[in-house]
């Protein structure tokens, strides 16, 4: 499968994130919730999977969700997104359709988010483990990219300085393709089936640094 890490999307403009957010300036119906404290909204408040829900990659996705931020992880979500299978505009991938979408993943221990090399190593771990994992696939590709993030929940430091709560989250963007709809949410399911090995994997890496 392709990976790729994306450093023209590691956003180094104005604009940051806070962590935990509120609402959405793009989706004023999305809404933060904290799946740590409250699993059971997973499968009912990620709007753009909801209406696919009986496809077997999104309870493959759910599941994933669930996994990030259950009591096994060291990682948590912040965000995810997902756009449907439509017509595929990129010709370098095969098939007449393609989805797309994202996940947001930090580090459960927020301090280590304003930590660089940490952030760094968060994603090319995870790349690394994707590339060891189902090799031929070529029906979906993976990218990883870090945003800068605001974690207001930490204190700042003894300067008082905003920036010293200023960090980085994981963008996870995916892509799944086919020439049928069915072919592409079959691509989709096996692309997350990779990318929930990877992210075990990374997890328990986690573990042993700590």
């Amino acid at each position: 499968m392709l990976v790729f890490c994306d450093r023209n999307l590691d956003h180094t403009s104005d604009v940051v994130r806070d962590h935990p957010w509120t609402t959405s300036e793009v989706d004023e119906s999305g809404r933060y919730h904290e799946f740590r404290k409250r699993p059971e909204l997973i499968r009912s408040s990620l709007e753009d999977f909801v209406p696919f829900a009986s496809r077997p990659s999104i309870d493959r996705f759910y599941r994933l969700v669930e996994w990030v931020n259950g009591p096994d992880s060291t990682l948590e979500s912040n965000d995810c997104g997902f756009r449907v299978p439509r017509p595929n505009d990129n010709p370098k991938f095969p098939g007449a359709l393609k989805c797309n979408g994202r996940l947001m993943l930090l580090y459960r221990n927020l301090r280590h988010n304003l930590h660089e090399p940490a952030c760094q190593w968060l994603s090319d771990s995870l790349a690394q483990c994707l590339w060891q994992t189902d090799a031929e696939f070529a029906g979906g590709t993976i990218g990883l990219s870090r945003l800068p993030t605001r974690f207001v929940e930490l204190p700042l430091d003894a300067s008082g300085d905003e920036e010293s709560r200023i960090g980085w989250i994981l963008m996870v963007s995916f892509w799944a393709y086919g020439n049928t709809v069915d072919v592409t949410f079959a691509n989709l399911d096996r692309l997350f089936a990779n990318l929930t090995a990877a992210v075990q994997k990374t997890s328990e890496e986690i573990k042993k640094k700590v």
